[in-house]
């Protein structure tokens, strides 16, 4: 599919632009470019109007799966991994306790 319809892909230069061309390359896919969009939720819309298909993040908070105008497809390799952190003002630790907290709870 990728190789055959339009394709609607993230910037290369942001975050997740450079994941989606880091998978693209191991699968050896240059897909049929038609748009650059730095918005999942423009990029979903998109695809909901037949535009083409791309591929984004899954959001654990987003039924996909449930959307019958949308087909989620898995992609080989298994999911890429994202590195995040947390940066605290020493004067504020109670505050970014209690995120840190519900981050670390959310994460295991």
């Amino acid at each position: 599919m990728l190789k055959s319809h339009p394709f609607i892909r993230f910037d290369r230069i942001s975050p997740t632009g450079a994941k989606v061309e880091q998978t693209l390359r191991r699968m050896r896919i240059k897909p049929k470019e038609i748009l650059k969009v730095n918005s999942v939720v423009a990029i979903i819309d998109l695809v909901r109007q037949n535009v083409g298909i791309s591929i984004v993040p899954l959001f654990k908070h987003v039924a996909w799966t449930r959307d019958h105008s949308l087909i989620a497809l898995q992609l080989p390799y298994g999911p890429l991994k994202r590195v995040i952190g947390i940066l605290e003002n020493d004067r504020q630790l109670d505050i970014t306790a209690v995120v840190r907290q519900k981050l670390l709870q959310v994460l295991a």
